[in-house]
């Protein structure tokens, strides 16, 4: 036994719409999740910062800090991370005149 439901066309579409915008929603919620930074990686990023100087007063690694507020790595200017591994894939540092010191 199969049920038929006719529906008004106009209603059809808004059932549509509605179903269209929370796909969207849902899709948005699941891209947005953040990136947590390893901790090990945020070490080792932290011990290559503190090795550099930068000669040229441009702050580029001025994101890269260790207060409790500044602990996600990946957020930090010039880090890539993997959205599903957390692992730093990309440093970019390029710009910046930094020196060993």
């Amino acid at each position: 036994m199969s049920i038929i439901i006719m529906m008004n066309p106009a209603y059809s579409k808004f059932i549509q719409a509605i179903f269209l915008m929370l796909l969207m929603w849902q899709v948005e919620f699941v891209c947005a999740e953040e990136v947590r930074c390893i901790e090990s990686e945020r070490q080792v990023l932290l011990n290559f910062k503190a090795s550099l100087v930068d000669t040229d007063g441009k702050l580029c690694l001025s994101t890269w800090r260790a207060e409790e507020d500044k602990r996600e790595c990946c957020q930090w200017k010039g880090v890539g991370c993997s959205n599903q591994t957390s692992h730093v894939e990309i440093l970019d540092i390029g710009g910046c005149y930094l020196t060993v010191s």
